[in-house]
């Protein structure tokens, strides 16, 4: 587009060229006037364009920030945490292990899960027999079922109250369940039902020395042992008295 002169231009022009008529020269003059008066407002009026074309910038860069802004938060945060889908918030029953685990037991081989069951179906059609129950708890012994083989065993001892084999076996799942107090009486138990129950008065002592920490009455239960035999070894191999020499 060919630029437009500007009125000085237009009065220099004037004045270089031939003389001219009065009305020529009149009407160059308004055509001049005219000309500056649409660039007046061809800038006035890009004048306003751009106030506007401002205006809607600035509010669209406000509106961008808040926009931005929101999103750093989300960006540099921890993510949320997924939500589980609620069918998967509960475990289908068809999936529930056989033998619910206790006592931070390892995994129930199954052949020793359907022993258990066996022996709790005979426990319940004969319920007064204790050696049923004292294999029972045996089983929950074995698969470190300790409060149950505890139950177990206490039924068969209310039936056979002076089984030393079951009394001591208590005795132990007492010391698993951290009740000291009743495994040694246990142990004791079975050592005044059979004086010569090694196992029983070995494991009083363990139980009064390291976890009661009564060393001396530990002492005076593996004397009696020694005394009953004298070459009694502890499950490790290593012999009892050298045991007490070593914890003197």
């Amino acid at each position: 587009m060919a630029s437009q002169k500007s009125p000085k231009e237009s009065a220099e022009s004037t004045s270089a060229a031939k003389p001219a008529d009065a009305k020529s020269t009149s009407a160059q003059t308004l055509q001049a006037a005219s000309e500056a008066a649409s660039q007046a407002e061809q800038q006035k009026g890009l004048s306003k364009v751009s106030k506007g074309v401002f205006f809607v910038g600035v509010a669209l860069a406000l509106v961008l920030g808040i926009y931005v802004g929101s999103l750093v938060p989300s960006m540099f945060g921890p993510e949320p945490a997924p939500q589980a889908p609620a069918q998967q918030t509960a475990q289908p029953q068809s999936q529930a292990p056989a033998q619910a685990k206790q006592d931070n037991q390892p995994p129930i081989p199954p052949e020793l899960t359907a022993k258990i069951a066996a022996m709790e179906q005979n426990v319940l059609s004969d319920p007064k027999n204790a050696q049923n129950w004292a294999e029972l708890g045996n089983l929950y012994f074995d698969t470190g079922q300790s409060r149950k083989a505890a139950s177990a065993y206490e039924r068969s001892l209310t039936l056979a109250p002076d089984n030393a084999d079951v009394l001591t076996d208590l005795g132990i799942m007492y010391r698993e369940l951290g009740e000291f107090d009743k495994a040694v009486v246990n142990f004791r138990r079975a050592s005044s039902v059979n004086p010569r129950h090694e196992n029983a008065m070995f494991n009083e002592g363990v139980v009064l020395y390291f976890d009661l920490k009564r060393k001396d009455d530990a002492m005076k239960a593996w004397q009696r042992l020694l005394a009953v035999n004298p070459g009694a070894r502890a499950p490790d191999g290593q012999s009892v008295s050298d045991v007490i020499k070593n914890l003197r």
